[in-house]
């Protein structure tokens, strides 16, 4: 309140009133607040949404790829290694379901994992979240963090068809020229000569062709050529989205192929969703 002191004749002295409300400093939300959105990105040809997750949520999610298969998935970690014996990994729900992302589950070949993100097509996603203090909402099973991925839902009455249809080439990296047979054997060698050693009976040593290990070690293969190669990704999808007052629906199918970089590490699979939301009242 402010008085302001009357002048001289006045009748009365000049009142005014100042607002005692300011600005609030806590507000009232229904989510946890440590949580950040991305929108899922189409033009890059990705067969999994894994890339993605590493790309764009790589300051609030630390991954790493298991290996050069494609479609092998990533290892997240979102609040860093808190056992030695359990799961670190975070707690996955789609659509609102919490799904079991079989970490622990056996598999036939070692080195191989199961990704169940393998399994929807990135067309089909519309956003990804992560929220790392989720206990409050999913309990024990959100204290590694949460990663929430929201597919997508029909907004409009109008049938909507969209095909999509996608390619990537990778090529080989260039490698470091390294040392044939023969200039391993010099080099060896004089490694061997500065041992002191009196042995000259080295197998790798012996240049005559009648020798029974001579072909053993005089081929100069270059196993970068034998394991690696160029590699192509394609993809195929078809999405039918459409609706009315009583329902709404989106259907997709689709076809994903990708050749690993690595000779024999392929990968192709048919996959498929839908969604069909019906109003009630």
């Amino acid at each position: 309140m402010m008085v302001q002191q009357p002048v001289a004749g006045a009748e009365q002295p000049v009142v005014k009133m100042y607002s005692s409300k300011f600005g609030e400093i806590y507000s009232r939300q229904t989510s946890a607040a440590n949580r950040k959105t991305v929108l899922a990105d189409y033009n890059n040809n990705d067969i999994t949404i894994d890339n993605q997750i590493q790309e764009k949520l790589g300051g609030d999610m630390l991954t790493t790829f298991r290996g050069g298969q494609p479609a092998l998935g990533v290892k997240m970690l979102m609040n860093g290694i808190n056992s030695l014996n359990s799961n670190a990994q975070p707690l996955v729900i789609i659509d609102g379901v919490m799904q079991n992302m079989q970490l622990n589950s056996p598999s036939l070949h070692d080195g191989f994992f199961n990704n169940l993100l393998a399994g929807i097509m990135v067309e089909d996603i519309e956003k990804v979240s992560v929220m790392k203090n989720g206990t409050a909402i999913y309990g024990a099973k959100g204290a590694n963090g949460v990663l929430i991925i929201e597919t997508k839902r029909n907004k409009s009455m109008a049938t909507k068809i969209d095909v999509s249809v996608g390619g990537t080439f990778e090529s080989v990296q260039k490698l470091p020229d390294r040392m044939n047979g023969e200039q391993f054997r010099v080099y060896a060698s004089e490694m061997i000569g500065t041992t002191g050693t009196k042995n000259n009976a080295f197998k790798f040593l012996q240049t005559d062709p009648k020798y029974y290990y001579y072909n053993m070690y005089h081929n100069s293969t270059d196993w970068s050529d034998k394991v690696h190669r160029n590699a192509f990704t394609q993809q195929y999808s078809i999405n039918v989205q459409g609706g009315d007052d009583v329902a709404n629906y989106n259907l997709s199918v689709g076809y994903a192929g990708s050749n690993g970089t690595i000779k024999d590490f392929n990968m192709s699979s048919f996959k498929s969703g839908h969604a069909l939301h019906i109003a009630i009242g």
